[in-house]
């Protein structure tokens, strides 16, 4: 593990974080634009309510990556030589 690691791993989360807001976006526009079916209003709530317990999974999944990287890196700077 290296400091070098940090930046793919801070792109991805960038990214993840992209996708997560356009596609509760996009889940806002589908549920504004259901009719009264009682199935699709369900279905839209249900991906909305698993977006959002994906999106707050975000910062510990983060922390863990980081001290992964950090102990890695400790790890490899005690190592003889």
């Amino acid at each position: 593990m290296k400091i070098q690691d940090l930046a793919p791993i801070a792109i991805v989360f960038v990214i993840a974080g992209v996708v997560l807001g356009v596609g509760a976006d996009i889940l806002v526009d589908i549920e504004d634009s259901v009719d009264d079916s009682a199935l699709a209003s369900a279905a839209v709530n249900n991906s909305t309510e698993g977006l959002a317990e994906l999106a707050s999974w975000l910062p510990t999944i983060a922390l863990i990556v980081a001290a992964a990287i950090v102990i890695g890196v400790i790890f490899t700077s005690f190592r003889p030589g």
